[in-house]
């Protein structure tokens, strides 16, 4: 199975790429699985992505138009995935 990702930010500055296919995903699998994947290939995003972090942090992942609330929740073929960090200051 393959799903598209989209990365906005300080993800897009670390991994280097606007967008990317994530495949070899099994059927059935889940945001938590595609987030473990996303970490193998880009391990500065460990801490990032870490579920721990993900629950207390400004990051927002949109599953096909829809926030993540659920990272257990099952990806489908062609799923779209976008990943935004939000900053704040003055």
């Amino acid at each position: 199975m393959k799903v598209q990702v989209y990365f906005f930010g300080n993800f897009r500055n670390i991994t280097g790429r606007a967008e990317q296919t994530i495949g070899q995903l099994p059927e059935g699998a889940t945001i938590r699985e595609l987030l473990d994947k996303i970490i193998n290939q880009y391990t500065k995003l460990t801490t990032t992505l870490s579920h721990e972090n993900l629950q207390e942090s400004n990051v927002r992942i949109v599953h096909n138009e829809k926030p993540v609330k659920e990272f257990e929740s099952t990806l489908t073929e062609g799923d779209k995935l976008y990943f935004f960090i939000f900053l704040s200051g003055g």
